[in-house]
This record gives C-alpha cells, sequence and structure tokens, in this order.
C-alpha cells in the first residue's frame, strides 16, 4: 500500500466515524459526546450517554427523504391515448452488442465486458445490474491520475450485500463499453480489489441509460437506446439530476457542520492541549471533506449549466 493510499485509509476510518449524511439516515434523533479521553462518540439513544456526559451531549434530528408523487401523465400523452387519436410514431433507435466472457467467483458465473475509463483506460468490468452505480479499484483509480497529489477525495459509504464500506467518490469526464459511450458519470473507488478476474462492478448508472439484454448463445451484451433520452439534458431525467444535487448538498452541509462543531470545541477546551490537538486533526479532515463535495458539487453545476438544465432541478 502506498503512503498516500494509506492516507486515505486513515482518513475514511475517521470518516466513517463522522459520516451520518441525511440521505441516508434513518428517521430518529443522533446523541453526540466527547469523553475525557477526547473521543467522540455516538448513538441514537439518549440511554446509551454516561450521566456526566448528558449535560453537554448534543442532539441531532434526522429525517428520512420522502419520495415525491409520481407525476401524472402530460396532456399531450392523455390526449394521444384517446380514441380516435394516434400515437406518434416512435423514433428509429440504435442497437449495439458489447462481448462478454464469463467469470466466476463465489460459486457464482458472472457477466465481465471490457469498459474504458476517460478514453485511457481499458479494463475488465463485471457487470452488476444489481448495483446503481460504478465503482473501480484503486489500481484503476491509480491509473486514471484520480489519487494524485492535489486530488480531492469525498469519502462516502456505500452498502451492499457485505455490508457497508468506504469509498472515495469521482466524476469520470467519460466511460465507454464497446460503442457505447456516456460522459460526465459519477464512480465510487474501492479500497479493496473484489476479484483477479475484474477491476470493478458496471451497475445501473451507465446501464439504466438502455434497454438491455443478455444473450448468452453469443456471447454479447444487447443494448438498445431509450428513445426519451434525446430530449433530457445530456439524457440524464430529473430524477437524476435531484438526486446527484441533492447527495453532494448534503454532504457539503454535513462537513460544513462538523467544521464549526470542531471550531466550537477548540476554544471550549482551550486549557486542554491534548483535546485541541485532536479536534485540529479532526477539523483538517472535516475541512477536507467539505472541499472534496464542494469541487464535486461545482463540476456538477457546471455540466448542468452547460447543458441547460432548469434551475428547480439543481436543488
Amino acid at each position: 500500500m502506498t503512503q498516500r493510499w494509506r492516507a486515505t485509509v486513515i482518513t475514511a476510518a475517521v470518516c466513517a466515524s463522522l459520516i451520518c449524511p441525511p440521505l441516508f439516515a434513518s428517521a430518529g434523533d443522533l446523541y453526540k459526546w466527547v469523553d475525557e479521553s477526547g473521543t467522540l462518540n455516538f448513538s441514537d439513544s439518549i440511554a446509551n450517554v454516561p450521566q456526566k456526559y448528558r449535560d453537554q451531549v448534543e442532539k441531532r434530528e434526522l429525517r428520512e427523504e420522502r419520495s415525491r408523487p409520481a407525476e401524472s401523465a402530460s396532456p399531450a400523452r392523455a390526449e394521444a391515448g384517446k380514441p380516435g387519436n394516434k400515437e406518434e410514431e416512435a423514433p428509429a433507435t440504435t442497437k449495439y452488442e458489447i462481448p462478454y466472457v464469463n467469470a466466476y467467483g463465489g460459486g457464482r458465473k458472472g457477466i465481465v465486458v471490457q469498459v474504458t475509463f476517460n478514453d485511457r483506460v481499458t479494463v475488465p468490468m463485471l457487470l452488476d445490474t444489481g448495483a446503481t452505480g460504478i465503482t473501480i479499484s484503486q489500481e484503476v483509480a491509480g491509473q486514471l491520475g484520480l489519487l494524485d497529489k492535489g486530488e480531492t477525495r469525498l469519502m462516502q459509504a456505500i452498502g451492499g450485500v457485505g455490508g457497508t464500506s468506504m469509498t472515495v467518490r469521482k466524476i469520470l469526464r467519460s466511460v465507454r463499453m464497446g460503442e457505447v459511450r456516456e460522459e460526465f458519470i459519477p464512480v465510487n473507488i474501492m479500497f479493496n480489489r473484489l476479484s483477479p478476474s475484474f477491476e470493478g462492478l458496471f451497475g445501473m448508472e451507465f446501464m439504466g441509460n438502455y434497454v438491455f439484454n443478455i444473450n448468452p448463445a453469443r456471447k454479447v451484451v444487447e443494448l438498445e437506446d431509450l428513445p426519451s433520452r434525446k430530449s433530457l439534458p445530456a439524457g440524464r431525467d430529473e430524477s437524476w439530476w435531484r438526486t446527484n444535487f441533492q447527495e453532494l448538498n448534503s454532504y457539503r452541509d454535513h462537513w460544513q457542520e462538523w467544521v464549526n462543531f470542531f471550531d466550537r470545541k477548540i476554544v471550549e477546551d482551550s486549557m486542554f492541549p491534548d483535546k485541541v490537538e485532536k479536534y485540529r486533526e479532526y477539523r483538517e479532515i472535516s475541512t477536507a471533506q467539505y472541499r472534496a463535495a464542494e469541487d464535486l458539487l461545482n463540476r456538477l453545476n457546471r455540466f448542468a449549466i452547460d447543458n441547460y438544465v432548469p434551475t428547480h432541478w439543481r436543488r
């Protein structure tokens, strides 16, 4: 493990104890306090807070995100469905075929395709339609320069069958599979490689933009354009834009709260050098995470402006 990546792992360990963004939290309350050794503690019940710390405990309410009600059909679509009215003929779509090979792991057979990132690094990826996003190994991230000095690294907790893991959130300029190419794709960098047969998981962040089918007889993945994407900003619907803006805003605000918290503790406990030193360390990490979230948010906003995304989709 390189020294630079080891520093990222240490940061991840601290971030894992601090990440509680609203988008991933359950409804309820979170109690936070610092014990006499300067260690940060958390609990979802006041009963777990030692009596001697209850006068300094900070309480934070966590709310579940509620999905908006489904939008009603547009007048044009409703009119087209009436008797005597003909719907417009669907525009022609483009179809693609991408060869794949099988990889075996954990007693199961997987589908592995060749994927090119940023038009420069091509690696085998496991097709995983159960994954919402795309994850890549730290080796691939290194080849892409995503872990170079000066690169921001937003730590993000992602869940799966094996539990929750810490990853680094990044945005790639492009992702290509065969002749199919998408731009501005969020990815997560994994700390541990999943298998020697592939370099990550290729999920619905890419595949969800197409109608797809696995043809085992010919060993190809068949993709077909979604006609509706052509009228959308950068081919993304309102839900994609809102979700990404809300998620990054949530991370930015979350880390800003921690920066403010440690600023207060540095002043309040100024008479205890050991505590102040630890608070400064945590504040530095929180500040770096805030800047990483802000960086990704600015990139997303520039991409939205370039593609004329409505302002109310960017909230």
